[in-house]
């Protein structure tokens, strides 16, 4: 027989627990409210977490680095050099290309150019013209970097890969470009190869010689590629 009692210690299981004890008085337990917590928190540890719309906007944001534009860090770096904005000697002929390589920008200043080249050789433009503009903002001239410290160069260079064979090509290149007049060709210089020769004559000459360049280097072929689609059109 099911006293009173018994059917009020079932219901109170069946509201801290959520089971039935089916009424036998055997298997009647009655959890204290420290045990209900215990239910409670396992239980909710169990489920998995879903997060709402505004935290995964947050987490999103949280992921996203700021992006370096590398194109207004050119602009800004030509304009502080006080080079022209235009292509010194393709005004009329060629302007600037789509693709605004850095060494259109600086092929009015043949120094900075072949600087430029010893940056841009086997690696991104968007990771070596930022660096470049500090380089200029410390070296501004031949002079200033012929007599720089090697390993204040390597240093500012370091993230580029490389750094203490390009410092020692800069100091290097700057000394040879001042002393050596007698130069014809970049290659002739300290620490200039190819690459160097085909931006020379692509960026800071007028002559035809462009026409028989093979340049090895990807974005060259592209300028290249650009400069004959614009002879067919004329």
């Amino acid at each position: 027989m099911i006293t009173r009692s018994m059917a009020r210690a079932e219901t109170l299981s069946f509201l801290k627990t959520g089971e039935s004890t089916d009424l036998k008085p055997d298997s009647l337990t009655i959890n204290t409210p420290s045990q209900s917590k215990q239910r409670l928190s396992n239980h909710f540890k169990q489920r998995k977490h879903v997060p709402s719309k505004t935290e995964g906007k947050e987490r999103s944001l949280k992921k996203k680095a700021p992006t370096i534009n590398h194109l207004e860090i050119k602009d800004r770096m030509v304009a502080e050099l006080g080079l022209p904005s235009v292509p010194f000697h393709t005004i009329e002929e060629w302007g600037f290309s789509p693709y605004c390589f850095i060494q259109e920008k600086l092929a009015s200043d043949t120094w900075k150019m072949l600087v430029s080249t010893i940056f841009l050789n086997r690696t991104r433009g968007k990771t070596a013209i930022p660096i470049l503009a500090q380089f200029f903002t410390l070296f501004p001239t031949p002079n200033d970097a012929s007599k720089a410290d090697e390993r204040v160069i390597s240093s500012i260079m370091q993230p580029l890969g490389l750094h203490r064979t390009r410092a020692k090509r800069i100091v290097r290149l700057s000394q040879d470009f001042l002393e050596n007049e007698t130069w014809s060709k970049p290659s002739e210089l300290y620490g200039i190869g190819k690459y160097g020769d085909d931006s020379y004559v692509l960026f800071c000459t007028k002559s035809d010689a462009w026409k028989d360049l093979t340049p090895e280097d990807v974005q060259l072929k592209k300028y290249l590629d650009w400069r004959w689609s614009l002879m067919k059109t004329k």
